[in-house]
């Protein structure tokens, strides 16, 4: 068993909140990617109308940013909670997030439908040089692939691992359990 990680006016009320947090994060960005690949596989399979596809695209990148955000202000608050061995990969993946433009996107395209800064709607040219942004030169399969690979996922090359190794760190070194998930 690891050390417990020392952190002034620890509480295991805190630690319980970071390794629910840390979980909830896991699941969401699991279940983002993985509902973006099996609805690309089905597309493949039997075409739908072009509408649908980019509705479920957008769906399922939307909500990997929205959680991608999520980990930011988790790392932010909780970051004395990470254990040493991952601390700089969660803290990487933090600057990472922040560096690709996610919360500016987050905060301006997918939670809004008004720039503020223009006064006027963003547009749909706005939104897609926000997202290639994001993708840098990558494309969304690339970007679901760095989120969640389930061929090859490696830590620390993919989000995933980094919010995983996070999860079981703190609950290895707390003596947690899945139970201790429904106490906070």
């Amino acid at each position: 068993m690891k050390t417990p990680i020392h952190v002034p006016h620890r509480s295991r009320k805190k630690m319980l909140e970071a390794f629910r947090l840390a979980n909830d994060i896991h699941l969401d960005l699991l279940t983002g990617s993985r509902t973006y690949e099996i609805f690309q596989r089905l597309f493949s399979a039997k075409p739908t109308k072009e509408i649908i596809e980019v509705g479920v695209r957008r769906m399922a990148l939307w909500y990997v940013i929205l959680t991608l955000t999520k980990w930011t202000e988790y790392y932010d608050h909780y970051k004395l909670f990470i254990p040493d061995d991952v601390r700089s990969d969660a803290k990487k993946l933090r600057n990472d997030i922040n560096a690709k433009g996610i919360i500016k996107f987050r905060n301006i395209s997918v939670g809004h439908i008004w720039d503020k800064e223009t006064k006027m709607p963003i547009t749909i040219k706005e939104t897609e040089s926000r997202i290639q942004q994001i993708l840098g030169p990558e494309d969304i399969d690339g970007f679901m692939r760095w989120v969640n690979d389930p061929v090859g996922n490696q830590f620390p090359r993919n989000v995933i691992c980094v919010v995983e190794r996070v999860r079981d760190g703190i609950k290895e070194v707390n003596g947690f359990t899945e139970n201790d998930l429904m106490l906070t």
